[in-house]
């Protein structure tokens, strides 16, 4: 994980949401996205990076 936040410290995600849609989101700091799930781990994937994008507007 070190490695790969030296060289590639932002992310660049696509998912598919249970209803087919499709998001997607660049630019994403990984550090902080992968603090941000230890820190609500009651989140889930669709929820956190919603709250997620919402702080760090």
């Amino acid at each position: 994980m070190k490695t790969w936040l030296e060289y590639r410290p932002t992310a660049e995600i696509e998912l598919k949401c249970p209803d087919g849609s499709t998001v997607k989101i660049s630019k994403l700091p990984l550090q902080k996205l992968s603090e941000f799930f230890e820190e609500n781990p009651q989140l889930s994937v669709f929820e956190g990076l919603s709250s997620f994008m919402s702080s760090n507007k």
